[in-house]
């Protein structure tokens, strides 16, 4: 994703806290208002906040950082935290969004220390989801974990169960760039048991992938095939209850998945099975390079199962000569 506009708009200058004497003279005026006014003015923040979130959902990026600096200037200047902290959390999750993980991090302390002051544990935990998801994008690992671990205990002391999936899941992706796979697995495990306990299907699904890609990363084709057969499944709606479809190239991408790693363990004709599949699914989306690819392994595996059937049908033409060994020679009788 591409962070030019977002950058352009959101350099130092223009942050909604360094513009020290006007947010200082909204506060004086914040002071003075009768409690209708001030009533207005919140109300006004409130709907900045829904538009920037609005456009921010619809992709207008550059307008809805706007909104949402009006609404945190306005609730900053009313000294409503939690508003402010509502600001903040939005404002991270566009910043994450578009790669801009420096910044990410900046709004998401801010966060961190406002929901630490009004003791709002929801959005501490998302500040410290963010933290630790932007350090690891950054390559800084070592806070990563930190930051993962914090968000897990937190989960887990306020019986978060939503919270505490995400976590083991954020945790899992950490250990995997340290080079620790077969950790990140464990926690992986922990994080899908309670997806599928709470029928959380959207978590659920995006835990397969992460577990399956650590699987294909380590070359167990047995446990990819398992993994992206169930999420084939969820993907599909084939599974009860039905989950969120996923978009179509996501699709294409499991059958292929599936499609290697049946190949890997010599199951060519279920292999041929899902790369017709993912062929039909290609030429739906028009995806000339990827069809040409599935087209080059259906080749392949023809001949593959050719040369198998060849050899089979020869060594049936044979005549069998092996002596047959005594015991079985006494059963004859």
């Amino acid at each position: 994703m591409n962070s030019l506009p977002l950058s352009n708009v959101a350099c130092h200058e223009n942050s909604p806290y360094s513009q020290a004497p006007e947010v200082a003279r909204e506060q004086a005026s914040a002071r003075s208002l009768s409690f209708e006014q001030r009533h207005c003015l919140a109300a006004e923040a409130h709907q900045w906040l829904r538009q920037g979130i609005a456009h921010y959902q619809q992709g207008q990026y550059t307008s809805a950082l706007s909104l949402l600096q009006q609404a945190l200037r306005t609730y900053h200047s009313l000294r409503d935290r939690r508003g402010e902290g509502r600001v903040l959390i939005t404002l991270t999750r566009l910043y994450y969004h578009l790669a801009d993980y420096l910044w990410a991090l900046d709004t998401a302390r801010q966060a961190q220390r406002l929901a630490q002051q009004v003791g709002d544990s929801h959005m501490l935990h998302q500040a410290l989801s963010y933290l630790g998801n932007s350090y690891r994008h950054l390559g800084n690992l070592s806070q990563a974990l930190d930051y993962g671990h914090q968000s897990l205990t937190l989960a887990r002391q306020v019986c978060d169960r939503t919270a505490e999936m995400c976590s083991l899941n954020n945790l899992a992706m950490v250990l995997r760039a340290q080079g620790q796979p077969q950790q990140a697995i464990a926690y992986y495990a922990q994080s899908l048991a309670l997806a599928r306990q709470h029928q959380e299907r959207q978590i659920e699904i995006q835990i397969l992938q992460n577990l399956g890609n650590t699987y294909r990363a380590l070359g167990d084709a047995q446990n990819v095939l398992e993994t992206y057969g169930c999420l084939l499944k969820l993907s599909t709606g084939t599974a009860a209850p039905p989950s969120a479809p996923i978009d179509l190239p996501t699709l294409g991408y499991i059958l292929q998945t599936l499609g290697h790693a049946c190949e890997q363990l010599g199951e060519y004709s279920k292999a041929t099975q899902y790369w017709q599949k993912a062929l039909a699914l290609c030429q739906k989306l028009g995806d000339g390079r990827r069809e040409a690819e599935i087209l080059e392994h259906l080749g392949n595996n023809h001949d593959i199962s050719a040369k198998t059937t060849d050899s089979l049908a020869h060594h049936q033409r044979q005549p069998d000569t092996t002596p047959l060994p005594s015991t079985l020679i006494l059963q004859q009788d």
